[in-house]
């Protein structure tokens, strides 16, 4: 994974923390989040610890299924959804930026799953990631 700011397994991360990490992206990550609260409160975060990768991860999940992994990296963020390969053209059908959709094209297939990564700085990619996990909820 990319290079993540949280990296002991003693100290998980906080939300002072976070914004300490991020500098000037934090108000991108308190904006995506206040969108994300209000339009999905049936959505759970969770920081855990992985020894695979030797990070901190956010996992946000919707009950029992996981919408998206977040990686918090010195100054920035990444989001990351995985999709079945089965779903790629529901998404380049989508309402999701040029960007993503090339992002898709170009990603390797991991099994069954394809991968779409949103990097944070630009307040551009939050409507990606609203609508990334308005599809994961509706995609089957």
């Amino acid at each position: 994974m990319a290079n993540s700011y949280f990296t002991d397994p003693k100290s998980p991360p906080t939300e002072e923390s976070v914004q300490a990490a991020l500098g000037r992206v934090a108000g991108t990550w308190r904006a995506l989040f206040a969108k994300l609260r209000a339009q999905h409160p049936d959505l759970t975060e969770s920081w855990n610890y992985y020894n695979d990768g030797k990070s901190w991860l956010l996992k946000v999940t919707q009950k029992k299924k996981t919408m998206f992994w977040l990686i918090v990296e010195k100054g920035a963020f990444r989001i990351t959804f995985y999709f079945a390969t089965r779903l790629t053209d529901a998404l380049l059908t989508s309402e999701i930026s040029a960007e993503r959709k090339t992002a898709i094209q170009e990603s390797a297939v991991q099994g069954k799953l394809k991968g779409v990564s949103v990097k944070f700085g630009p307040r551009s990619g939050i409507q990606d990631v609203l609508k990334l996990v308005d599809l994961k909820k509706t995609l089957k």
